[in-house]
């Protein structure tokens, strides 16, 4: 870890971040939150039967944490599973500084 991320990752949450490439996962620090004005509250909240969490959660990770070009990437977080729709690196001073990435709860139904 360099720089800003590696000082604001001590206080992130701990993940396991896995691939079609790599199944057993790696361990990550990072943050996972609601987007769009859900509250945090909302992550520990259980839907009624028969419905469908749509709702999208932002991840934004350490670099090291993804390697570009894996697929099919899931995070677990306190017990959870959520599918990665996408995730980009973000570049800071030639190198990436952080992954920024948009999910939902595994079986969800959403598109990024």
């Amino acid at each position: 870890m360099r720089g800003y991320f590696a000082a604001a990752a001590r206080r992130g949450r701990g993940l396991v971040i896995a691939s079609a490439e790599n199944p057993g996962g790696r361990q990550a620090r990072g943050y996972v939150g609601p987007m769009g004005g859900a509250n945090l509250s909302d992550l520990r909240r259980h839907t009624h039967p028969g419905r469908v969490n749509q709702e999208k959660y932002v991840l934004i990770t350490e670099p090291n944490a993804i390697v570009e070009g894996e697929t099919r990437l899931t995070v677990t977080v306190d017990g959870k599973i959520y599918e990665v729709l996408r995730a980009e690196p973000v570049y800071v001073r030639g190198g990436i500084g952080h992954w920024e990435g948009v999910m939902r709860l595994k079986g969800g139904a959403a598109d990024a």
